[in-house]
């Protein structure tokens, strides 16, 4: 599979994003440790973000950014609702009942749902009968499968000691809470995948990238702003009483909400929103050794098996989006050529085209001279100069039609010219037509 630099920035970027989302799992559990509020949690992460991306959104898209209408401030606000205020309530809500292993994993399901939205919507070209359709169908499928596993199949440890463990037992609570955490998280990776997939519109309309993340984050922070003052009413919890607590914030304020978002919009401009959500599976591997480290969770053989098989179904969507673009571009040379033999053959059909007409009207003037009928002779030239007319310009070009025209105009004044000589005997009428095929004469020598 061969990668363009363009490619490879894509990519790149791609697993940026991986590794700072991956971030969040770990930093937010800690947050919600230490005993943050869940909802100040999210207003503060996205005033930080809001923070750091209004100036360089206003400042570096001043150019770019066309100008707001009404309609635009509604779909800004609704992927604020959709993107921000529901996605990042609902993730810390499931994260709140579960662990962070437990949501990266039941994010993997964001690429299934993206798959269906974007094709639904025809975003997203799905052609099944080809190889790169049915690699991008079977790279999804992989890695969901390799999530499914890491979170279902432990297998044997590999690496690990006793340390402080996020997994979740089977006793009845933990249960209730594992149910309310997981469908949650279900409504959250909707709520996501339609971000990620409205946004792709919306990019036709409004190019400019940083703003396209600015607005809806102005307008989730307003909305969070509203549920907070409602859900929140003791000042305490407003307060930030450690620097652990700076700490989380500025990283998911900054990084997450911030860069991530960025990284997002960017992606989905350059590789869809299905390529983009592909790389979601790979968290949880991320996740897997982030906790391993941080948490001290156990390493097993399920985690790493599963591992292989996100990548896995990673590269076959790639080499799925690498072949569609093959395609797409051999498809493109491929009409170019035909267009253009097919106005070589058009080209090419001109001179004989004009040969015959001149041929015909040559005829039809001789046989209206010899007539000597005004009536018949005006109306032979006239079907001979509208056949003429419409067989050129579906056929010629400008310079054929021009020459055409010019040297039909040089006969029509000679076979005048021969005629109004033989009038002008008769009165001032033939010296007028007389007159007149001189002019003919002279336009279409010029025209020629």
């Amino acid at each position: 599979m061969e990668f363009t630099p363009g490619k490879l920035k894509l990519v790149a970027a791609l697993f940026v994003m991986v590794f700072c989302s991956a971030g969040l799992h770990i930093v937010s559990r800690i947050a919600l440790n230490i005993g943050v509020s869940k909802i100040v949690f999210i207003l503060y992460r996205n005033i930080t973000a809001l923070l750091v991306l209004g100036p360089f959104a206003y400042f570096l898209e001043k150019k770019d950014r066309p100008p707001l209408t009404f309609s635009l401030l509604v779909q800004f606000f609704f992927l604020g609702l959709i993107g921000v205020t529901a996605n990042q309530s609902l993730y810390i809500l499931g994260l709140y009942y579960t662990s962070p292993t437990y949501a990266s994993a039941m994010q993997n399901s964001v690429p299934a749902i993206t798959f269906v939205m974007a094709s639904v919507l025809r975003l997203e070209e799905v052609h099944i009968k080809r190889r790169d359709g049915m690699a991008k169908i079977l790279g999804t499928i992989a890695s969901i499968g390799g999530a499914t596993i890491i979170t279902l199949y432990k297998g044997p440890p590999l690496l690990g000691g006793s340390g402080f463990s996020t997994d979740i037992t089977t006793s009845p609570e933990k249960m209730l809470n594992r149910t309310l955490g997981c469908v949650y998280f279900i409504v959250q990776c909707l709520s996501y995948a339609g971000y990620m997939v409205l946004q792709v519109p919306m990019m036709k309309n409004y190019p400019a990238k940083l703003s396209l993340t600015t607005f809806p984050c102005f307008f989730g922070v307003i909305q969070l702003l509203v549920v907070t003052a409602f859900t929140e009413r003791d000042p305490r919890n407003w307060r930030i009483q450690s620097g652990k607590e700076v700490l989380t914030i500025l990283y998911v304020g900054i990084i997450f909400s911030g860069v991530v978002y960025s990284l997002v919009t960017w992606c989905i401009q350059k590789g869809g929103p299905v390529l983009t959500a592909t790389f979601q599976p790979l968290q949880t591997v991320v996740v897997a050794v982030l906790a391993f480290v941080f948490l001290g969770n156990r390493l097993y053989s399920g985690g790493v098996f599963g591992g292989i098989l996100i990548a896995a179904g990673v590269y076959l969507v790639l080499w799925g989006k690498n072949e569609e673009e093959k395609i797409a571009n051999q498809d493109k040379e491929g009409a170019t050529l035909r267009k253009h033999l097919l106005d070589q053959e058009n080209t090419e059909e001109c001179p004989v085209t004009v040969q015959v007409w001149v041929v015909t009207r040559i005829f039809m003037m001789v046989l209206a001279h010899n007539l000597k009928i005004g009536q018949h002779h005006d109306g032979l030239l006239g079907m001979t100069d509208n056949a003429g007319f419409d067989k050129c310009t579906l056929n010629g070009s400008k310079a054929h039609f021009t020459w055409m025209c010019g040297l039909a105009k040089q006969w029509q004044g000679k076979a005048m010219s021969s005629r109004g000589k033989d009038m002008a005997r008769q009165g001032k009428a033939g010296q007028a037509m007389a007159n007149d095929a001189g002019r003919f004469n002279q336009v279409g020598g010029d025209l020629i």
